[in-house]
């Protein structure tokens, strides 16, 4: 069965944790060779004003997905995915709450305002992160219930209709 990682990112906002996300999946790579890594959140390709412009290249063996600024292309990923990784220091953001609603489970670092519950924390290190990620690739009942349990919260925050009510 296939087994891909979504990654989200941003290199130019440091609070993605760009870095240290794929420091985590080149260890995950490591434990796991198998696994498809795909990043998504890089910024256009070329043209660019100069070479020195150009993002640092991804690790061997991960894939930059292009066209990711249009939702339903994240929607579809995030669908196929197995896990995903996010980063979401200041609390559950868009991108934690796209993959959270496309039933996707989700590793992230373990931070003040990170809730317990719809995703699985772990301590903000590359080492962690990976463990994290692997422990959830190999559990399917836990990756199940994470995703029902991100769904039921999913569904039950208000839409524009009950979000208007509460103003």
């Amino acid at each position: 069965a296939r087994t891909l990682v979504a990654f989200r990112t941003d290199p130019a906002d440091p609070a993605r944790c760009h870095a240290l996300g794929l420091a985590a999946l080149v260890q995950l790579q490591a434990q796991r060779p198998g696994v498809e890594i795909t990043v998504l959140g890089l910024p256009p390709g070329p043209p660019r004003e100069s070479w020195e412009e150009a993002p640092e290249p991804l690790p061997p063996g991960m894939h930059a997905m292009r066209g990711w600024e249009e939702w339903l292309a994240r929607a579809r990923l995030y669908s196929a995915a197995t896990v995903g990784l996010c980063f979401a220091p200041g609390g559950p953001d868009a991108a934690l709450f796209e993959m959270l609603g496309c039933g996707l489970p989700v590793v992230q670092a373990r931070t003040p305002l990170a809730g317990e519950g719809l995703t699985l924390l772990a301590e903000p290190s590359p080492e962690a992160l990976a463990g994290a990620l692997a422990a959830l690739l190999d559990d399917a009942a836990a990756r199940e219930a994470q995703a029902a349990a991100a769904l039921r919260a999913m569904d039950a925050l208000p839409g524009p209709v009950g979000q208007a009510r509460q103003v």
